[in-house]
């Protein structure tokens, strides 16, 4: 027995992920009055593109509109497209590992990704696209190029690796950058899995402290307690779903980033959840129809090993660390929640989608041919208790309402762009300091996009290249001026 394909799984009457689409809007004309106050502010000092921009705060235009996430195909569109490519945006120590060991070693299929199996080139260095089995195919292929760094995945692109036929399934944190190498011909089709982020942060600091396998690994560089962890930068990358959804990796998160993350997450992304793997593997299967597949392409005994190789991931997961979480409400929970704030947020939005996704495109049926057998599912003692810790945990997470967080974030925005304006303005009038126009206008880039991050550090006609050679010329000089964006 299996699931249904996609299509004919949809159920008629449950909420379709366009339904959530208006949702954001509606939510976004909520903010309406605080933002049109920033929106006229900026407009001030910005090019058209600035005011563009403003209007995406404004919800007067999507916000995937003009990024690399429109080359990704909707979630709600079931229709099978065999020139699609899967993408698996990973999210660390969020099962990434047991799902990566599925697809190669039990499905054997050719991942971009990266993996220590393979000893990868320089990306300048690769002339050509080619495939590198494992354990003679036994786990899989994987890509000559790492994928592990957005290096690795522009010169994919410069192969043309969307065309090339080469890759079942692309692996990488740097979904923004992956999503340039697909076009109106090869669309990628996003799907990760969410975990708790404050669980998920426990596990990496857990993680960290005995991975000498890992090639940054260092038994002098580890963090000694929770609460290093937490407070040291360098340890953590704070936000880390909401900065990779939106491609803010560096700077102050506004809430642009913010929307822009829960819509790439709303009609972009397959939502798979960490504690749920059983089913998530279900899903996975049935979406790609990775199960059909494998069943039309391989005897009764690869198929029965298949499935033995696949229950047995879900059950022993890789890179499993076993360690308990603190407290909630605990001085290392804070610690953790204060770095994951956007996160936790995110998070819980995720799992409305887990659920809303499971009425509209599944649906079980039973199925002679089917590769993976259904799971009925009987409600346990055990996770009766899951449930409700899990509801005392989203209730604390969300003690003030989406609308009274919203407005402090909001609040906080807007006295960011004051404290900016004052800083510029008083650069500008210190007549002490000679400042050339193509400084004024980084400047003003800065003041309207905030803070710089590391795909562009601005808009209009100011961008990274000629803040990079600005920096070259002064090398060696007084930058002073340029630390009011610090």
């Amino acid at each position: 027995m299996t699931f249904d394909s996609p299509l004919e799984g949809r159920a008629d009457d449950a909420p379709s992920v366009s339904s959530l689409r208006k949702l954001l809007k509606e939510r976004r004309k909520l903010r309406y009055f605080g933002l049109v106050c920033a929106a006229l502010f900026i407009s001030l000092h910005t090019s058209f593109d600035t005011i563009s921009r403003a209007r995406r705060m404004l919800g007067l235009q999507n916000y995937i509109t003009g990024t690399p996430f429109e080359n990704l195909r909707d979630v709600e569109d079931t229709f099978h497209h065999p020139e699609d490519i899967p993408l698996f945006f990973l999210v660390p120590k969020s099962a990434t590992s047991t799902v990566k060991s599925i697809l190669s070693h039990c499905l054997h299929l050719n991942q971009a990704s990266s993996t220590q199996a393979v000893k990868y080139e320089e990306p300048k260095d690769v002339k050509e696209l080619e495939l590198v089995p494992i354990n003679n195919g036994e786990g899989g292929a994987f890509l000559n190029v790492d994928f592990a760094w957005p290096k690795g995945i522009a010169r994919a692109k410069e192969l043309n690796l969307a065309s090339s036929g080469l890759a079942d399934v692309v692996v990488t944190s740097y979904i923004r950058e992956a999503s340039e190498l697909f076009d109106e011909d090869h669309q990628g089709r996003l799907f990760t899995v969410l975990r708790h982020p404050i669980k998920r942060l426990v596990s990496d600091y857990y993680y960290m402290q005995d991975a000498e396998w890992e090639n940054l690994y260092s038994e002098d560089e580890r963090p000694q307690s929770l609460i290093e962890y937490a407070q040291n930068p360098k340890f953590h990358l704070d936000n880390f779903l909401t900065r990779f959804l939106s491609g803010n990796r560096s700077s102050k998160i506004t809430l642009e980033d913010y929307e822009l993350a829960k819509e790439v997450l709303a009609t972009k992304t397959l939502v798979l959840v960490q504690g749920k793997m059983e089913e998530s593997v279900d899903r996975l299967l049935s979406y790609f129809r990775w199960n059909d597949q494998f069943v039309s392409s391989h005897d009764e005994t690869t198929i029965s090993n298949a499935e033995k190789c696949i229950d047995g991931y879900i059950n022993a997961p890789v890179n499993q660390h076993l360690h308990e979480d603190p407290e909630p409400g605990s001085e290392e929970w804070e610690a953790l929640r204060e770095i994951s704030d956007w996160d936790i947020h995110l998070y819980w939005f995720g799992i409305e989608l887990w659920e809303s996704q499971g009425k509209s495109l599944f649906k079980h049926k039973q199925n002679a041919n089917g590769f993976r057998e259904e799971h009925h599912h009987v409600e346990t003692a055990d996770e009766d208790e899951e449930l409700r810790i899990e509801e005392e945990l989203y209730l604390q997470d969300l003690e003030e309402s989406e609308a009274e967080w919203y407005a402090k974030k909001q609040k906080e925005e807007e006295e960011r762009v004051k404290d900016y304006s004052k800083k510029i303005s008083s650069v500008f009038e210190d007549e002490d300091k000679e400042i050339d126009e193509k400084k004024k206008n980084v400047l003003l880039m800065i003041h309207a996009s905030y803070e710089p991050t590391d795909n562009k550090i601005g808009v209009g006609s100011v961008n990274v290249k000629e803040y990079v050679t600005l920096k070259k010329e002064e090398k060696g000089k007084d930058m002073s001026w340029l630390s009011i964006w610090k």
